[in-house]
């Protein structure tokens, strides 16, 4: 350099290095052995090997950055290394170019000249050794261009002059030419040859040097497998190979050949290491080094600040401060992002708290602003820091190496550095938020609440430098924040407590910073000296800031006492002893990669595949069942929950479907056979209960109670072993739901499912073939038998029935034929046509006459169900027609006829909200019938008393019509698919499902067109009342359209294979799918997360024999039709693409041949082999997609086969990037214009490379042969001859080191490879048709396939292990296939078309919910938890927030917080708004539909509507009062609101007066058109007394002829009814006369009698007293005035509640309807 330089600093003395038998050891493995050598000075050496030989590990040792594990002695100059003094003379220089890469060439050098040269040498001599360094290493004209523009050889040219500054005698380099191009490497060795010219020694390791860079080393020493097989000069490396016999190749890079020769066989490199003597030899060179004292390291006197350092600490942390300081003003970018940060922040944080400081009645949304600022400057700066520190890391360690700084100086100068942008950034955003959100505006104040930021900003960037420099980023980035969470959480747990809290959680909670920061910032804003606030409402808590530092627990707390200045106490030393464990493990990883390297072996692709990678969310498997179809035994198993869910019966299984998202949410199995009935437990859906339930009864007798969030059964109830034929859920008196079962062939049951014990049990004389409760009566219910209807009328969940019930035989009648008949002119009126259609009701023990009774009895009737919207009326379904039966005359009173070219009806749904009947048709399509409106009658009960006896006969008769409103479209059924049913949705009765047997799921709504899914419409908004005086306006036609559709598995499937498994590599589009070959030639793709068909390809014409995967989205198939009588068949084999549905034929010109017997694609993907039975078999290129070879005929028969799993990867790897380098020299050497034709010709061809595969297979002799494929090669390998005792080998499995073959008599033979042994294991199970390992490093579980079940074995253990066992038919249906769907998951294809995921004891096949993944969250507010059940009900219906608040309930877990959040997310518009109403009542009922809670909706619809009127009239009606003399009946109503709509018909006595007394009038007309015979009329004529329609009464009585022996009772009462006369006295008589009659029983006329001279009240209480109440509340309501019906209706409720009877529905609606009318 220059004579000045020298006179100042350490000479660049002479060093020769030494080393003898050096070795070193890591994790029990040897690395380096017994190696020998030296590097002198002068020259430039060169450690030379391939990859894992041990370079890096000899280059850490030599310069002592490695000791553990190590031995043998390293001289220097002939005397022992002292590793301080040697330190200060040498440097290291890694691979990593690590430079600053703001500072400008120049800059950078001043720098490490400062700190190595220090400040006795001025500034002039520094330049001149700058520039004669830069010029020395070709970097003079770079001097003013910043290093980040520095090419890869400029910046590694400039780490080494960097080190140069202290003119180092001793350099290492590690890999100096990575990166570079050959000019550019050239060029940095050329330097480094000039370098050790001067007298240095130079070491460098590098992996393949080009020739002429080979030629520039003086002294090279090879490594191979840790021992040295050559050292000496490079020039003489030919002729040393030749003498060993391995001469180089002509034209031969000689460095390339021995690391060729390194990888050839273990024998040549003995002979190498022998010959060289492992380094004692040297080639070309003298002998060793020998004591010198050229070198007096030890005894030289240096000066005291060289002691550690060149320089000291304070001039250290000088020149840091102006480096870093310059750094940061150049970061422009990054100055500018955070800028916009702090002001984007402060803004947002100004606009959410603004004018909050200074107001009492917000002080509490203060202290949420100082948790807020907390927050930011907690996060953003440790964030910061554990982001950008690591990347300064590298730099760190090689500076602080090299000795160029100490620890302290830097971490002191990084945290002076950061200040200015601190102060200036924080007080942008400290400023923008004091202001905006009115904090005092006090000096004092606003200067402590500064120095609380900044100091909360220093400590947690000092708390993020302390993680950063121990965790890498990854790391960091997770951990930084849970320490940051913890602090906070320590932080503010003591918020309240004071005093009070544990002296445990008070000293934890002193650790935490953040509590001080809190703690500063409240105190400084309401400490002491703040004077009472200003309060902008009436009453504000906090006026006194005392108050507010009472309730955190503050008060007397002082903001400078001794605790808090504990916060400005941050160790130093953290950040220090955190970087030098960081640097002892690098060092420690750096001997374990080196390892690594060395310890390459063949290894097996699943093992490289489950290498540990990134975290990711993959949808998890759990043990669930896709169901295929079903069966006609399943016909009527299904139910609509008012929750939302469908629950259907699929063979033994039983589905649950989320209907808002159509997806399977729950597979539920233990029945054993076909599953009959089910029926949703009401107390779970109204959240009565936790969880949710339902019972399914199978044709074996067995009902199974579900709770079905956990997908296990909850009870099982059995009673013999006889067909369950209905059932239905019943309230008892104190809530509880009960179980009612028909079972075959009379018997009642009432369960207590969770007793599971009977109440009782009651057996009838009846065949019964179903029953149906009565909706408006609880205790009434009627059976559907074979040849009659039964009717129970003292039904009751407490006790059996009394009686056998009341039995009625449907006869055809005609009106007018029966005994006692009337005049026949009736005959001739308008509905003769139909009445002689009418089958009626015959009350009897005895059947009626053969020519009565209807073709077919009631052998026809399909369906008997009470209507939903009219009292007493009954519905039977017949293939051909709808009889609806009036239970007042039992007879029927509408008959709904088969349209002409309808399908035979199947099914019958009454609605609740509006009297509509849903008729499902045999082939799928759905009639919408509603009730036509009935003109005659109205006019009939207008003026009855006007018309004469002949114009009332010529009126138009009433009639009840149902008109079709609406037909749905006929569903495409096959032969073998059939309906099975229909179910209504309970709570907006306008979405059907319809459910078939091939198991597709079709869901219809009806609306207006068009029609959309998940609209929120309901019945009620669809079609208008049936008394409604205004019809409902709406666009379009109403139509029942299909709106969704689930499929599932269609057909037995024959074959099922799934995906690739999930590896490092395909994380990112990983799918756990599968494919599922059917035997229509159908292959259908499954989710087995969430349990949907994603895709059905129909592709094959014949049966799916197998499917094998040629990656995640592609995959082979083949089919074959049944062989004939030869045994050819047509083949098939298919490519397919999942994504796009393709498909490629491959043998597209085979004829009749065997059938395709086995499959098997390679574990690389690169070849397949297809075998044919009882013939040859052929491999194919699956990449080119092209046969390689088809055995010969004389080749052995194959029985079995599989690919080995076990490859040498990384051997390929190595080969594919030397192809690549040596490509890149042949194209370098090559002119031009040859070099322009090599990269055509690459371009044209793909450039890959072939694994080598291998696998074996059995021939019929169960010998064992095994080949290998390489390319287009494919190579005999050994045959091992069978062992003794095994049979015909059927199946083979493979994985790691174990061959497994199953034979024809159930015995596996177990090869271990490793161990070399082999072992046999009896299953006793028969023969083994399939095995499958399952997926997973190290997972050694085998999933066995017999004809009569399924086994499943553990061999990771010495000795065989069975895990679990399944027999068929005894535990599970037939199984056909099986695979893994997950480590721990196999699959089950069973022949009832069904695929099992089960678990690993092979004991269940569902599981919670909790552990499904759906592709959308399970819609049903019903499984939320009864606590956030209750909380969201009350929150929605008294409007404590509004919708949008939802999310921030508080009280609620984690989890019930989400699953919160699940459900409002899926709301609709609709249903949002009518949550946002303002009104309570509406809300309520909004509420009660969103929660399927049945009884609450009607309540909130009858409220609702009795509301309204209240607001209309503002008072209520009040009738005169009860004891005036000259109170009548009220036989003449109007409709007081006929602009309200009225309640419909399914609310009866809670209905308008007006719609009420309507709907009577029209049934006892309807009534009187139908009547037969003479007790029939004598019910009519009661009827007409008691609404007041005396005329038309008497003409009825004047009808009676003369042969009826109550002739004359009905002409004198005929004259009574005419005559009467409403005197005192007249009134009185006939009072007394009434009186008698109902104390001698005749009650029915005593009360006709009352009703004539408008006595109805006293009416009323004469059949309350006889415990008539629904006779009593009929009358009330129909013709009593408002008062007099209010009193009788409510001591009607009184008496329900007290008899216990307050479940029942109408006596709730009752209560509330009385109590507004009380308002």
């Amino acid at each position: 350099m220059g004579a000045d330089f020298e006179e100042e600093t350490i000479p660049p003395s002479c060093v020769d290095i030494e080393f003898q038998d050096l070795s070193y050891k890591a994790g029990g493995k040897t690395i380096l052995h017994g190696l020998n050598g030296f590097f002198k000075s002068g020259q430039i050496s060169g450690i030379l090997g391939p990859s894992g030989a041990g370079k890096s590990s000899m280059m850490d040792i030599l310069i002592g950055y490695k000791t553990a594990g190590v031995s043998g002695n390293i001289l220097t100059n002939g005397r022992k290394r002292e590793m301080r003094n040697f330190n200060k003379i040498s440097c290291y220089i890694q691979q990593k170019e690590l430079v600053q890469p703001h500072l400008y060439v120049d800059e950078a050098m001043n720098v490490a000249a400062c700190l190595k040269l220090g400040p006795i040498v001025t500034k002039e001599k520094r330049t001149l050794i700058i520039n004669e360094i830069l010029e020395t290493l070709g970097l003079l004209e770079c001097r003013r261009t910043k290093a980040e523009r520095l090419s890869g050889g400029q910046k590694k040219r400039l780490s080494i002059a960097l080190e140069l500054i202290s003119n180092p005698p001793v350099l290492f380099l590690d890999e100096p030419t990575t990166g570079l191009d050959v000019v550019a490497a050239t060029q940095c060795i050329k330097h480094l040859s000039s370098l050790a010219a001067q007298g240095r020694t130079v070491v460098c390791t590098i992996h393949q040097p080009s020739a002429l860079i080979f030629s520039l080393f003086q002294h090279v020493y090879f490594l191979a497998d840790g021992f040295c097989v050559y050292q000496g000069q490079a020039d003489r490396t030919v002729d040393f190979l030749a003498s060993v016999n391995l001469p180089c190749p002509q034209y031969s890079n000689p460095a390339d050949y021995v690391v060729e020769l390194s990888h050839g066989s273990p024998m040549q490199v003995a002979i190498l290491s022998d010959t060289i003597q492992n380094g004692r030899r040297s080639i070309g060179i003298n002998a060793f080094c020998k004591p010198s004292s050229t070198l007096q390291l030890a005894g030289r006197n240096l000066p005291d600040g060289f002691a550690e350092f060149p320089t000291s600490a304070w001039y250290q942390f000088q020149v840091l401060v102006r480096r870093m300081l310059l750094q940061t003003s150049r970061s422009k970018a990054m100055l500018r992002m955070m800028l916009t940060y702090h002001l984007l922040c402060s803004l947002l944080l100004g606009g959410i708290f603004q004018d909050i400081g200074n107001d009492a009645g917000k002080a509490y949304e203060n202290v949420k602003f100082f948790v807020s600022v907390t927050v930011f400057f907690l996060y953003f700066y440790i964030m910061a820091a554990v982001i950008v520190f690591p990347g300064e890391i590298e730099l760190l360690r090689r500076e602080y190496f090299n000795r160029w700084y100490g620890l302290k100086p830097y971490f002191f100068a990084a945290t002076v550095s950061r200040l200015p942008a601190q102060l200036v950034l924080g007080s942008v955003f400290m400023v923008i938020t004091y202001y905006m959100t009115g904090q005092p505006l006090e000096a004092s104040r606003f200067a402590l609440f500064v120095i609380i930021c900044l100091l909360n900003a220093a400590i947690s960037e000092t708390l993020g430098l302390l993680i950063g420099s121990i965790l890498p980023v990854t790391h960091g980035a997770a951990v930084a924040p849970s320490v940051a969470c913890f602090n906070f959480m320590l932080a503010m747990y003591g918020i309240g407590f004071g005093p009070e809290m544990e002296p445990f959680w008070a000293t934890l909670q002193s650790c935490s910073y953040i509590k001080y920061i809190f703690t500063g910032y409240v105190l400084d804003m309401y400490g002491p000296d703040r004077g009472v606030l200003p309060c902008k409402e009436v009453y504000c808590h906090f006026r006194r800031p005392s108050e507010l530092l009472k309730m955190l627990g503050l008060l007397g707390s002082d903001l400078h006492g001794s605790r808090s200045r504990q916060v400005i106490g941050v160790s130093v030393d953290w950040t220090v002893r955190g970087e030098r464990g960081r640097r002892r493990r690098d060092s420690d990883e750096m001997g374990e990669s080196e390892q690594d390297g060395h310890l390459e072996r063949q290894g097996s692709v699943e093992s490289y595949e489950q290498a540990r990678g990134p975290t990711y969310n993959i949808p998890k498997v759990s043990a669930r069942t896709l169901v295929g179809a079903a069966s006609t035994a399943n016909i009527g198993a299904l139910e609509w929950g008012a929750q939302g869910l469908l629950a259907y019966g699929s063979n033994c299984s039983v589905v649950v479907l989320d209907t808002r998202n159509i997806q399977p949410v729950q597979t539920l199995e233990k029945h054993k056979h076909p599953v009959q009935k089910i029926c949703w437990e009401p107390g779970s859906i109204q959240g009565k209960t936790a969880g949710l339930f339902l019972a399914s009864a199978d044709s074996q007798g067995h009902i199974i109670v579900w709770d079905v969030q956990q997908g296990k059964a909850a009870g099982i109830l059995q009673e013999g072993s006889k067909a369950i034929l209905d059932m239905a859920w019943v309230k008892g008196n104190n809530g509880v739901y009960f179980l009612a079962a028909l079972h075959q062939p009379c018997s009642l049951i009432i369960w207590d499912t969770s007793s599971k014990a009977k109440l009782w049990k009651k057996n009838y004389n009846e065949t019964l073939l179903s029953f149906s409760l009565d909706p408006f009566n609880n205790s009434k219910l009627a059976f559907l038998c074979q040849d009659c209807i039964l009717f129970v009328d003292d039904f009751s969940v407490s006790k059996a029935p009394a009686s056998n019930g009341r039995r009625f035989f449907i006869s055809q009648g005609i009106g007018g034929q029966a005994s006692g008949g009337h005049n026949s002119n009736e005959k001739k009126s308008g509905g003769e046509g139909l009445r002689k259609l009418v089958k009626d009701l015959v009350i009897g023990e005895v059947k009626p006459k053969s020519e009565d009774v209807p073709t077919g009895g009631n052998s026809d009737c399909l369906q008997l169900c009470y209507h939903r919207s009219l009292r007493h009326h009954l519905l039977l379904l017949f293939p051909k027609e709808l009889l609806i039966l009036d239970l007042h005359i039992n007879q029927t009173v509408c008959v709904v006829p088969l349209e002409r070219t309808a399908a035979p009806f199947l099914q019958v749904v009454s609605s609740k909200q509006r009297d509509v009947i849903f008729c499902l048709h045999e082939y799928g399509s759905i009639g919408v019938k509603t009730r036509k409106r009935n003109l005659s009658a109205s006019r009939l009960s207008l003026d009855l008393s006007n018309l004469s006896q002949e114009g009332f006969q010529t009126q138009t008769e009433p009639e009840m019509i149902y008109d079709q409103r609406c037909h749905s479209e006929a569903v495409r059924l096959t032969k073998s698919s059939k309906v099975l049913g229909m179910a209504i949705d309970p709570q907006s009765e306008c979405r059907a499902a319809l459910i078939l047997t091939n198991g597709k799921v079709i869901f219809l709504d009806l609306g207006y067109t068009p029609v959309q899914m998940g609209t929120s419409n309901c019945l009620s908004n669809l079609i208008e009342p049936y008394y409604s005086q205004k019809e409902l306006f709406n666009e379009g036609n109403l139509k029942l359209q299909i709106t969704g559709l689930l499929h599932s598995i269609s057909g037995s499937l024959q074959a099922i294979r799934m995906c690739p498994a999930l590896t490092t590599r395909n994380w990112q589009e990983y799918q756990p799918i599968m494919a599922g070959g059917t035997e229509s030639g159908c292959v259908q793709i499954y989710n087995m997360a969430t349990g949907i068909l994603e895709k059905e390809l129909v592709i094959h014409s014949y049966p799916v024999r197998g499917i094998e995967w040629t990656g995640l989205k592609s995959f082979l198939s083949f089919a074959f039709s049944t062989p004939g009588s030869s045994g050819m068949v047509r083949n098939e084999l298919l490519l397919s693409d999942v994504a796009t549905g393709g498909c490629t034929c491959i043998r597209t010109d085979v004829v009749d041949e065997p059938p395709i017997d086995t499959l098997k694609v390679s574990p690389l993907k690169q070849y397949f082999v297809l075998s044919l039975k009882f013939s040859t078999f052929e491999l194919w290129d699956l990449r080119n997609m092209c046969i390689l070879r088809t055995m010969p005929k004389k080749f052995p028969l194959v029985t079995a086969l599989e690919w080995s799993p076990i490859h040498n990867l990384k051997a390929l790897r190595r080969k594919m990037a030397h192809q690549e380098e040596k490509e890149q020299e042949d194209t370098q050497v090559l002119s031009p214009t040859a070099a322009e034709q090599t990269r055509i010709g690459e371009s044209s061809s793909e450039k890959s490379l072939i694994a080598r595969e291998h696998f074996v297979f059995t021939d019929t002799d169960s010998q064992l042969f095994h080949f290998s494929v390489d390319g287009n090669v494919m190579k005999d390998g050994i045959k091992i001859p069978p062992e003794t005792g095994v049979s015909g080998v059927t199946c083979i499995a493979f994985k790691n080191d174990l061959i497994v073959q199953g034979d024809s008599d159930g015995l596996l033979n177990i090869w271990d490879l490793k161990a070399r042994s082999s072992r046999n294991v009896h299953t006793s199970r028969g023969w083994v048709k399939k095995m499958r390992f399952a997926p997973g490093k190290g997972n050694l579980r085998l999933l066995l396939l017999y004809n009569d079940g399924v086994d499943i074995i553990d061999l990771k253990k010495a000795h065989y292990e069975r895990i679990a066992q399944l027999k068929s038919p005894r535990d599970i249906v037939k199984v056909s296939d099986i695979d893994w769907a997950a480590s721990d998951k196999p699959v089950l294809a069973t022949q009832d078309g069904c695929l099992r995921v089960m678990d690993i004891s092979l004991t269940h096949c569902s599981s919670p919910m909790a552990e499904y993944s759906f592709e959308n969250p399970i819609y049903c507010p019903s499984l939320l938890t009864p606590h956030a059940l209750l909380t969201l009900r009350t929150s929605l219906a008294t409007n404590l927030c509004t919708i949008d608040q939802l999310d921030n309930l508080r009280g609620l877990t984690d989890l019930e917080a989400q699953g919160l959040k699940d459900q409002i997310a899926q709301l609709s518009d609709t249903e949002c708004d009518s949550f946002r109403q303002k009104s309570y009542c509406k809300r309520a009922l909004a509420a009660a539909k969103y929660f399927g809670s049945v009884e609450e909706v009607d309540l909130w619809t009858v409220a609702d509507y009795y509301i309204n009127v209240y607001k209309r009239t503002g008072v209520m009606e009040r009738s005169p009062s009860l004891d005036s003399p000259g109170s009548t009946l009220d036989t003449n109503r109007t409709n007081a609101h006929p602009d309200i709509e009225p309640l419909d018909t399914c609310f009866d006595l809670i209905c308008d007066n007006y719609s009420f007394q309507k709907l009577q009038l029209e049934r006892a007309a309807i009534h009187e058109s139908k009547r037969g015979d003479y007790e029939h009329t004598k019910k009519v004529i009661e009827r007409l007394i008691l609404l007041g329609q005396t005329d038309r009464a008497v003409q009825l009585l004047l009808e009676t002829e003369l042969e009826n022996p109550a002739y004359y009772t009905d002409a004198i009462k005929a004259c009574l009814v005419s005559t009467i006369q409403s005197t005192g006295a007249a009134q009185s008589t006939i009072k007394l006369v009434a009186t008698n009659l109902i104390a001698n029983g005749n009650i029915g006329e005593g009360v006709q009698l009352l009703c004539l001279i408008g006595k109805g009240l006293d009416a009323c209480r004469y059949l309350t007293s006889y415990t008539l109440w629904e006779r009593a509340a009929w009358l009330a309501k129909s013709v009593l005035p408002q008062g007099e019906m209010a009193e009788v209706l409510k001591k009607w409720a009184e008496h329900l509640g007290a008899n216990g009877n307050r479940v029942r529905k109408k006596s709730s609606h009752e209560n509330y309807n009385f109590q507004f009318r009380n308002i």
